[in-house]
């Protein structure tokens, strides 16, 4: 029985080490880079300068920019996710008539790549050919720069990403709610209940667990946009929707300055673990409690 564990152990150890290697190398070194400068486009060496970075970042006008943009872009877009496909996935559970076939057009904007997505939406609200300003001629209204102001381009960037991954939500949050008990509902429904209070004070509790955990999910993946803001908008007009990701991005691999790259990265690092970590105990909590 012990050769057996010994021999399982050997076998994955190779793996281990290679998993290993590919993260935790690159976090370290990253790590250095932020207490450094390295122009390796210039052909500057390595350079320590301690703290530099970091305080650099807090007078960084176009960091603070790219941080609200952020927290616009997670706020806003995971909030309008959650509540649709919570929405999305209770009217299914209600099961209506052809309710298999729409789950199908539900869940196909999140098989699509971001980028084919931005693509899409960068068309669509194109100033002279976009489909939203011939609705909006057809209708009488004058044409809309959508791209070339910014609250109009952040505006289109949210949708495109609700879009998106709306369906993340609405398949978790559908699968837990064909797993709710049924009875406690029943029970409800029968002491005279309406359809609003079964919801919301029976089934919205019951879903609380899986709630906080699809929005931790979507609030760290969203903290790192970059393709749909990219593409849609280049960051633009300006660096008006500029997010941290893409910032990091141009200082990193359009100007080379790596150390200062590397600090805007670490402090996304820092936001994407104050989210998560609070979260994760919160659930083990809940798990252990039930």
């Amino acid at each position: 029985m012990q050769k057996t564990a010994l021999t399982r152990r050997t076998l994955l150890l190779p793996a281990v080490v290679i998993l290993l290697g590919l993260s935790i190398f690159p976090l370290l070194f990253s790590l250095a880079l932020s207490f450094g400068d390295w122009g390796l486009g210039r052909g500057v060496p390595y350079e320590w300068r301690g703290l530099s970075n970091y305080a650099a970042l807090l007078a960084d006008g176009r960091y603070r920019n790219a941080a609200f943009n952020t927290v616009l872009y997670v706020v806003i877009t995971v909030s309008v996710q959650y509540i649709l496909g919570l929405a999305l996935a209770w009217g299914l559970f209600l099961r209506p008539p052809g309710g298999r076939i729409f789950r199908v057009f539900f869940i196909f904007p999140m098989m699509l790549a971001p980028v084919a997505v931005g693509y899409m939406w960068r068309l669509m609200f194109q100033s002279r050919i976009g489909a939203a300003n011939f609705f909006l001629a057809a209708l009488g209204f004058e044409p809309v720069r959508w791209l070339s102001a910014r609250w109009f381009a952040m505006s289109v960037v949210m949708m495109a990403e609700i879009w998106q991954w709306t369906p993340f939500m609405f398949l978790f949050l559908y699968a837990a709610l064909m797993n709710v008990p049924t009875s406690p509902i029943d029970a409800a429904l029968v002491d005279g209940a309406s359809g609003f209070q079964v919801f919301r004070h029976i089934v919205l509790p019951m879903l609380m667990p899986i709630s906080i955990a699809v929005i931790m999910l979507r609030a760290v993946e969203a903290v790192k946009i970059l393709d749909t803001v990219y593409v849609i908008t280049h960051g633009g007009p300006g660096n008006t929707t500029e997010s941290l990701t893409m910032y990091g991005y141009n200082v990193g691999l359009q100007y080379f300055n790596l150390g200062y790259a590397a600090a805007i990265a670490y402090t996304l690092l820092l936001v994407v673990v104050a989210i998560a970590v609070p979260v994760i105990i919160f659930i083990k909590k809940e798990v252990s409690y039930t």
